[in-house]
């Protein structure tokens, strides 16, 4: 019943912003499409609100099956409540996250509240079991586990079982929709690469000298911004600089980036094909931060080259568990507790850029000046722009 004949039926948008909506929970009908599912398993059951509608897209779900053009449907954005989706999150309770979402994923509900969830079986029996229990970080892998994942890796590379676009999820044959989040998280862990040699010793020198105050985590990201940034071109802080300068410019840029990025000749491409681009508006009571929480969609043709930790599970998953604390212990960023955090979750077809605000002082400047202040971390919202003399 979900062909692609209905999906095209369905073309015309069912919900409009401002709805209340619950997310389906994992239904047997749609497990025949893992481990291609675009929704997380984590807002399975909440209710958000419809914060934009997108109009239809294609949807990966079928088209990683069968190419079928006519497989697109509406996708909306759906903002949530943090504290909805992570019951141990304590932060400030005007934190959210934004998740695009297809509309066969989507229901109407009149009977709940923002906030309000009903969460698959798996996730409730994690959930009370933290309730009761402290909470752990998973543990850190054997020299065993190590060894049998590189042995895993070549195996796989030998009967070329590469998986191209990776979504992080299990190998093929794994089944672990029964197990507590958890467990699921443990799996994670174990299943990781090998680490990188001197990552304990790196990672223990610099929270020495963090500690020390030797260096700050906001110097050392600046430092290896602009080790990435070497040979890339700036076509991003030119469309944020062209925004600062242009009001005209910056509210076509929020409306339909696509179209406000070619004015200036700029598209947004992966690997293979163009890709929606949406631009979301920091304030000074809205932080936004982007994420892909699948794998690593990311901007690459506005960004240049995705950072290893955009790709690492930590930040994937505390992006949307806890992005206040994310940005202060590992990127520096300390924000103002009246300031909301807006995550937004990147996929196959949609990217996301951050617009910075304009820092203040820089009235009069040039656009070109401008540009100098815009850094590809900004535009993913683990930084803010500064002034040269600003710490």
């Amino acid at each position: 019943a979900m062909g692609a004949k209905v999906l095209a039926e369905a073309s015309q948008p069912r919900f409009g912003v401002g709805d209340l909506v619950r997310v389906r929970l994992d239904l047997l009908a749609s497990r025949w499409r893992k481990p291609h599912l675009q929704t997380p398993g984590n807002i399975f059951g909440a209710v958000g609100v419809v914060a934009k509608s997108h109009g239809p897209v294609g949807d990966p779900e079928f088209l990683a099956f069968r190419g079928d053009a006519d497989a697109a449907q509406p996708l909306y954005s759906i903002c949530f409540k943090q504290g909805t989706l992570w019951t141990e999150y304590d932060g400030p309770d005007s934190t959210e996250v934004n998740v695009d979402i297809f509309e066969s994923w989507l229901e109407p509900t009149e009977d709940g509240a923002l906030g309000d969830s009903i969460p698959p079986s798996s996730v409730q029996t994690s959930r009370k079991r933290k309730a009761t229990e402290k909470s752990s970080a998973p543990k850190m892998r054997t020299l065993k586990q190590i060894a049998t994942t590189f042995a895993q890796e070549l195996h796989d590379q030998g009967h070329g079982h590469g998986h191209g676009h990776k979504h992080g999820h299990a190998h093929e044959g794994t089944d672990l929709s029964h197990l507590p989040r958890s467990d699921i998280e443990q799996h994670a862990v174990s299943s990781e690469g090998m680490e990188a040699p001197g990552l304990r010793i790196s990672e223990a020198v610099i929270s020495m000298l963090t500690k020390k105050e030797t260096i700050t985590l906001e110097g050392l990201r600046r430092s290896i911004e602009a080790i990435d940034a070497v040979g890339t071109e700036a076509l991003g802080p030119r469309l944020v600089a062209r925004a600062w300068t242009d009001a005209e410019f910056r509210q076509r840029l929020l409306q339909n980036a696509g179209a406000a990025a070619a004015e200036l000749g700029i598209t947004a491409t992966n690997a293979t094909s163009e890709v929606a681009l949406r631009v979301v508006e920091s304030t000074d009571r809205v932080h936004n931060l982007v994420v892909c929480t699948l794998c690593s969609c990311y901007p690459v043709s506005i960004l240049g080259l995705s950072p290893p930790w955009y790709k690492s599970r930590e930040y994937r998953a505390r992006a949307i568990r806890e992005p206040r604390a994310l940005l202060q212990e590992s990127f520096g960023l300390e924000l103002p507790a009246d300031v909301e955090v807006a995550v937004h979750d990147s996929s196959t077809d949609l990217r996301y850029i951050v617009l910075p605000r304009r820092p203040v002082g820089t009235e009069g400047w040039s656009e070109e000046r401008l540009r100098s202040l815009v850094t590809r971390d900004t535009m993913i919202g683990v930084a803010v722009p500064a002034l040269p003399n600003e710490p």
